[in-house]
């Protein structure tokens, strides 16, 4: 699937090919601007491709975004909640466009408020939440009565790390209940920890994508210390002229660097050292530099 912005000129995605699986959360990742939103404002039809398809099952969604709506719900960036609405009233209001009523409404109401911990703030207008809580309602009227595809544009921006999690376990959930997940965010950490699959954007273009689990395979040692003789490396190292010097080990490595380490550090030709893993953030930013110099 391909968008070019015709007064632009920007090519927002270019020749994007993906798959999205029930059970599964799906986490698009890249910097702003990489074609992210508009990969999900195609899919649920705010968007028309230039070339290309988007299918459900058996279903082409660009020929019937009427029906893209009705099986896709989407939490965009920006706030969402109505202004003048209370809290409850933004999200029951959602549930009952999706056919909710009675009862059944008012307690998929009362269940978000709980789960996300916001009951607190369930009479008060939205116009007077905070950024984190507007993040929060806005979470809770995409997931009310959720439609089979569920797609949130960075819906854990401003939001408190404890509500986070609960965010994050929540999507889990409806992922196990067989929804399509697919989320846009920025911190692989929480990435590595709730999502199953990932998606690498860079300027439009779609550069790798994988199970979130074989990240770990990216792993690399990070060893920054100083030696005392002009010593042979094992690895490629950054050296200083004052002996400082800087490593990276990839994980499979590690083990033989270590009993290199060992012995010379005990003939003092190494004499301080430090190490770390390098974390997802840093890893992201490696996969950025290389594509910046392919």
């Amino acid at each position: 699937m391909s968008k070019t912005y015709p007064k632009t000129g920007v090519e927002a995605n270019k020749q994007i090919s993906c798959e999205f699986e029930s059970g599964l959360v799906h986490a698009l990742l890249g910097h702003n601007g990489a074609g992210k939103t508009t990969l999900l404002n195609q899919i649920i039809g705010l968007l028309k491709p230039d070339q290309g398809k988007i299918i459900f099952e058996e279903l082409e969604l660009i020929e019937n975004p009427q029906t893209a709506r009705e099986l896709i719900a989407m939490m965009p960036q920006l706030h969402s909640p109505i202004r003048g609405m209370t809290t409850r009233q933004a999200i029951r209001s959602i549930g009952k466009i999706r056919g909710m009523s009675g009862i059944d409404l008012e307690r998929a109401v009362d269940t978000l408020l709980t789960i996300l911990d916001i009951e607190e703030w369930q009479h008060r207008k939205v116009e007077k939440l905070s950024g984190g809580l507007l993040r929060l309602v806005s979470f809770a009227m995409a997931v009310i009565a959720p439609p089979p595809v569920l797609l949130l544009d960075e819906p854990t921006n401003d939001v408190d790390p404890v509500r986070r999690k609960l965010l994050w376990q929540y999507l889990q959930k409806l992922a196990s209940a067989g929804h399509i997940v697919v989320i846009v965010t920025h911190n692989l950490l929480e990435v590595q920890g709730y999502a199953d699959r990932y998606y690498f954007f860079h300027k439009g273009s779609l550069l790798r994508s994988g199970n979130v689990i074989d990240l770990k395979a990216e792993r690399q040692l990070r060893v920054e210390g100083r030696a005392v003789e002009n010593i042979e490396f094992p690895l490629s190292v950054e050296k200083r002229e004052d002996g400082l010097f800087t490593m990276q080990i990839p994980e499979e490595k590690v083990a033989s660097f270590l009993q290199w380490l060992g012995k010379e550090v005990e003939n003092e030709h190494i004499v301080e050292y430090k190490m770390s893993w390098l974390d997802l953030n840093e890893i992201y930013g490696g996969w950025i530099n290389a594509a910046e110099t392919t």
